[in-house]
């Protein structure tokens, strides 16, 4: 049961940049996992560290879990859904490093990976959607916005169910943040608003803090001065709590342009 509350309670706190109180708790929910030797909550726990580290952009937290939640499955005889998991977010850290051509085979390794194990349909839509955002994220980071926004727009329809999910509103904005770097503003603004309202329905802080900041750059860029500060005031709010790196440099320029 303390193990359960937990993990619960730091997963929670994660999510909303509540970092420290988090971390502690999942620490401890994974010394009962070990203890109690509970595979399952282990590999749980192991997740939310990794989601700590994509958050704040520590590549070595990222790397270190990853590698310990696929030593713990690559003694299973056959591939799972959590491996699928734990290969895609190696997908993520190769992105992130720079390696794009590896990155891009374990993406595609993660997909097939699903394809094969998952029986429930709404959670096989879910995680190749999250692979297929990473490849948009991927095909951006090489200036191929094109590419990017195929594979965002395949990732909206694969997430686009009867629930709507945190998961869906990263890849709004990812699609909103693409269209914005090709100034094809209108559009760009519709895909930022969706990310917005549905990454605030779901009370998720990771994520709405970037779609925030592209949307005050993008008001700023499109003369609506006095909403663009109304944006950027609500990221900067939320950013100091994330702690995003990425983030924070964009809010950084939105800032140069409001005070000049």
């Amino acid at each position: 049961m303390k193990m359960e509350m937990n993990y619960v309670k730091g997963r929670y706190k994660i999510a909303v940049g509540e970092y420290e109180t988090g971390v502690s708790c999942i620490q401890k929910s994974m010394e009962l996992a070990e203890a109690l030797g509970e595979k399952k909550m282990l590999l749980n726990n192991l997740k939310q560290m990794i989601f700590y580290g994509i958050q704040v952009e520590n590549m070595e937290q990222v790397q270190t879990y990853v590698h310990q939640g696929l030593q713990m499955l690559d003694a299973e005889e056959k591939s799972s859904e959590e491996k699928g998991v734990f290969v895609r977010l190696k997908g993520w850290y190769l992105l992130h490093k720079g390696q794009y051509q590896e990155a891009e085979q374990v993406l595609w390794e993660a997909m097939e990976i699903f394809r094969t194990c998952v029986s429930d349909r709404e959670y096989f839509s879910m995680s190749i959607a999250a692979c297929q955002g990473y490849l948009g994220d991927l095909s951006r980071a090489q200036g191929d916005f094109k590419k990017a926004r195929e594979y965002y727009q395949a990732a909206i329809e694969l997430g686009t169910g009867k629930v709507v999910t945190n998961g869906l509103g990263q890849f709004y904005s990812s699609m909103g943040q693409v269209l914005y770097l090709e100034k094809q503003y209108e559009e760009a603004d519709e895909y930022l608003e969706k990310a917005v309202s549905c990454l605030k329905s779901h009370g998720y802080y990771w994520g709405l803090e970037r779609a925030l900041a592209y949307r005050a750059m993008l008001l700023w860029e499109t003369g609506k001065q006095e909403e663009a500060k109304l944006c950027y005031e609500e990221s900067w709010k939320i950013s100091h709590k994330i702690k995003n790196p990425t983030t924070i440099s964009i809010l950084k320029q939105v800032e140069n342009y409001i005070n000049h």
